[in-house]
């Protein structure tokens, strides 16, 4: 799918510039691309070993701070034992986090005193000390490195959940990368509807409005936040500029934490030449996941993965929703409230629709072999394998449609999933 950005590339290194200011980093030498996908380069060579990026670790915001923020306060311990550890996923609250940010502490001082209203478990509204404001209160720094961060961030056109209608449509319960975001957007709207019934502070905004300035940074945070290893001890956080490289199956740098230094590296893994784009890897994702949580997708992709589902492998819906859920499909948030209590009560009253469809799902990856196949499945393999030849031969049709040959990103999952269909059918594909 191509896409229509505009980069204004002064705002961009304007803002970067601040950044970088706000970091203590000097690096007059690495630059942001003027397009679409943006990415840094250097304009000198960068020798292998060389440290490219150093960002300190009073500069990151790690999961783990943000908990003990809200768990600093009896009033959330339920919460934190209930949901938080359970439920809420940890990009989720790092999202609400910046997003109070954006929306809460930008134009006027933070009080000690700000308080949010959550609900107790007799649904009675209960006043709390705001963590995110106390956490803000005499550090102005600290304050202004993060509003320029997202100031920094990029749109998220390319994100499937603000797909045109029309490229929207190629998604379907039928297509791996259709189950994986059917789930996936199960989770955003769960881990939404709990941020707002128990945290979010100004009751006046509908969860439309919320969703609509959430979605965006949980979206972004997802694709940016890093894992690493931190004093012994495993860690997530989002790591400002570090966080601007783009990824690559042939990439020239690792990132990792050192200890030594209290900062988070990115190194060189090999000579770079000037004015070559840098790049890291950001693990062995199949061109479905990176669609998915990324935004694009890299041609001929070794990581791949395909998700039938053998209950329903005799039809393939082309409703993109699921019967408990009525909400839009195309990135816009309206109606969403309807179907966002349907999911937290479903959950709630522990209902097994949503948890019982992926019972029979089988997926298959790059290492998958044939032999693994019938010694896993031995009582339905001939099921199998004719759900997979079914699959091939419709993907061979697929591909040849001209609405899929004007998506690259759906063309690449397909071209991989045809691949892999055929070395696992034992067929003869070019």
């Amino acid at each position: 799918m191509t896409t229509s950005v505009v980069v204004d590339i002064d705002k961009v290194t304007t803002n970067l510039t601040e950044l970088k200011t706000l970091l203590e980093i000097q690096d007059d030498d690495i630059c942001i691309f003027n397009r679409p996908e943006r990415g840094l380069y250097s304009t000198k060579k960068i020798n292998k070993g060389d440290i490219v990026i150093k960002v300190k670790r009073q500069y990151l915001l790690e999961y783990n701070y943000i908990c003990r923020l809200y768990a600093d306060h009896p009033s959330f311990e339920n919460f934190q034992t209930d949901f938080v550890d359970k439920l809420l996923e940890v990009n989720s609250l790092v999202a609400y986090y910046l997003y109070k940010l954006k929306y809460k502490h930008i134009d006027s001082d933070v009080s000690q005193d700000a308080t949010l209203s959550t609900v107790d478990d007799n649904m009675e509204t209960v006043e709390v000390v705001d963590p995110c404001s106390c956490s803000y209160a005499g550090d102005d720094h600290r304050r202004k490195l993060w509003l320029s961060y997202i100031d920094n961030l990029p749109g998220v056109s390319e994100y499937i959940n603000y797909w045109p209608e029309d490229d929207a449509q190629l998604i379907n319960d039928g297509t791996t990368i259709g189950y994986l975001y059917n789930d996936f957007y199960r989770r955003l709207q769960q881990d939404a509807f709990l941020i707002y019934s128990y945290f979010h502070v100004d009751s006046t905004i509908s969860f439309d409005t919320f969703y609509d300035g959430y979605l965006p940074l949980r979206l972004l945070v997802g694709s940016r936040i890093f894992g690493y290893i931190c004093e012994g001890v495993p860690q997530s956080g989002i790591v400002p500029y570090v966080d601007m490289t783009n990824h690559a199956l042939k990439h020239n740098t690792r990132w990792h934490f050192s200890d030594e230094i209290d900062c988070f590296v990115l190194q060189a893994t090999c000579d770079i030449r000037e004015n070559s784009e840098i790049l890291e890897y950001y693990g062995h994702h199949s061109n479905s996941d990176l669609l998915l949580y990324y935004g694009f997708t890299i041609k001929s992709n070794p990581h791949v993965k395909i998700i039938i589902d053998m209950a329903s492998s005799s039809h393939t819906s082309t409703n993109r929703s699921s019967s408990s859920s009525s909400s839009s499909w195309t990135g816009n948030s309206s109606n969403n409230t309807t179907s966002i209590f349907m999911v937290n009560n479903c959950i709630m009253s522990n209902h097994s629709d949503y948890d019982c469809s992926s019972c029979s799902r089988i997926e298959i990856n790059h290492d998958t072999t044939t032999d693994e196949l019938q010694l896993m499945h031995r009582s339905n393999y001939s099921a199998i394998y004719n759900a997979l030849l079914k699959l091939y031969n419709k993907r061979l049709v697929d591909v040849s449609r001209v609405k899929i040959q004007s998506n690259t990103n759906i063309m690449n999952i397909y071209r991989d999933e045809i691949r892999l269909l055929a070395h696992i059918l034992d067929l003869d594909y070019k």
